[in-house]
């Protein structure tokens, strides 16, 4: 299996030439001991029209548009990028095996899976692990908590059988409910916290627990929260939703099928993305929370942009969609799942697609 980054590390200027000639029928325009320029071939299909400002840094081995594109790529994103102007739809993993067939690269330290030698880039992206470092913690100190369904959240539809499925906790002492974080094998990553207290809330709502001087946080970006329970249903569904908070990963257990994680936060990172593409999403929906008051109101024109910036930003690598509210069947703040089930059902069929 190709280790993707050593690839990217070998291949030298003269086989980025080579690359651009071969797909695209592009040559340099200009080239120094530290940079190779191109026509703006990125966003020009006419490259006879395009101006001499995509620059190559060969140190970095990174491109940068000195245009209003004003986008860096490494090389994969780059060809990904100039397909689509071209009308041509090519997933990360396809561009890679172009890639690949051209400079001829040969892996000498690849895994052998079963003696079957390569496998196809997304089979080894499916298999592969994340680089990043991370601690996973014993389960054992879950016990610390008692299980105990807080009102508040029964009061908004989640269920005691949610609670026990993702081990939602209750610290007593601190007025927080435990949220327990697990990888996609199902270990204890790490733990955060709903806080309670009003006092606790000028650092956060949501943060990670501190029990006896340890605090028990991870990299939240770099996970799916709750796709240890929701991978079976992507892989039977082909669709992923990737809602902001952990809380709307429960409510949606309300769904006929539950095929929603969390991104925890207001951004969504390649390798959540891969994650679930990894896991067979062939259409991922975002379903971010509701940042605007009135339809009328300038802010909705904003954040419709924000969510169609960031859908478009992964659309070369599957299908992407995202839940807007046209209709003001939500307030301000909500989760698109917040107001029930028909209501999300409704926002579902009539979320935008990515063309």
């Amino acid at each position: 299996m190709v280790n993707v980054k050593k690839l990217k590390d070998r291949i030298t200027s003269e086989e980025i030439k080579v690359i651009f000639s071969t797909l695209f029928g592009v040559e340099p325009m200009g080239e120094n001991d530290d940079v190779i320029i191109y026509p703006t071939f990125c966003h020009n299909e006419n490259v006879e029209q395009a101006s001499s400002k995509l620059y190559y840094y060969k140190e970095s081995k990174t491109f940068y548009c000195f245009t209003e594109c004003h986008h860096s790529f490494d090389l994969i994103d780059l060809i990904i990028s100039a397909n689509k102007v071209r009308g041509i739809k090519k997933d990360f993993f396809e561009v890679i095996e172009d890639v690949i067939s051209i400079v001829g690269f040969i892996d000498l330290d690849r895994e052998e899976i079963a003696g079957t030698g390569y496998e196809s880039v997304k089979n080894y992206y499916s298999r592969k692990q994340l680089s990043i470092p991370y601690t996973i913690y014993d389960k054992n100190v879950l016990n610390f908590f008692p299980f105990f369904p807080h009102p508040s959240w029964l009061n908004e539809g989640i269920s005691e059988e949610t609670m026990k499925k993702y081990e939602v906790r209750f610290y007593i002492s601190g007025n927080q409910i435990i949220i327990p974080h697990f990888d996609d094998k199902g270990q204890l990553i790490g733990i955060r916290a709903r806080f309670l207290n009003p006092e606790d809330y000028a650092k956060g709502k949501y943060r990670p627990v501190t029990l006896e001087g340890k605090t028990y946080k991870h990299p939240v970006s770099q996970f799916c929260y709750g796709l240890w329970n929701s991978k079976e249903a992507i892989a039977t569904h082909k669709k992923a939703i990737i809602f902001e908070g952990e809380k709307s990963v429960l409510k949606a257990e309300k769904l006929p099928a539950n095929y929603s994680v969390a991104c925890c936060g207001s951004n969504i990172s390649k390798t959540q993305i891969l994650q679930l593409i990894s896991y067979g999403a062939k259409e991922i929906t975002i379903a971010f929370d509701k940042e605007y008051a009135n339809l009328r109101e300038e802010q909705s024109t904003k954040y419709f942009d924000k969510l169609y910036s960031l859908a478009d930003k992964y659309s070369l690598y599957c299908n992407m969609s995202f839940i807007f509210d046209f209709d003001n069947l939500l307030s301000e703040k909500d989760s698109p799942i917040d107001k029930g089930v028909e209501t999300f059902d409704y926002l579902y069929r009539k979320r935008v697609h990515i063309k």
